[in-house]
C-alpha cells in the first residue's frame, strides 16, 4: 500500500511542492511531522495541517 499526505497551502505559501508518497504509514506520518514543525518565515514553526491518507490501488497478493 502506498500513503500520501496531503497539505494544505495558503496564499502566501509555494503550492508547488509536490505530493510526498510513502510505502509505510509510520513512514508517511514521520514525514508529516517533520514537515509540520519545519521552520516557516522568521523561523517560526509552520505549524502546517497534513493529512496521511492510504492510496487506493490493486490488492497486495497476501491480502487475496
Amino acid at each position: 500500500m502506498k500513503y500520501m499526505l496531503l497539505m494544505q497551502f495558503s496564499a502566501a505559501q509555494s503550492s508547488d511542492i509536490p505530493p510526498i508518497t510513502s510505502d509505510s504509514p509510520e513512514r508517511a506520518v514521520g514525514v508529516a511531522a517533520l514537515v509540520s514543525t519545519a521552520p516557516g518565515p522568521g523561523g517560526t514553526p509552520l505549524n502546517m495541517p497534513i493529512e496521511v491518507r492510504r492510496i487506493m490501488g490493486a490488492p497486495a497478493p497476501e491480502e487475496l
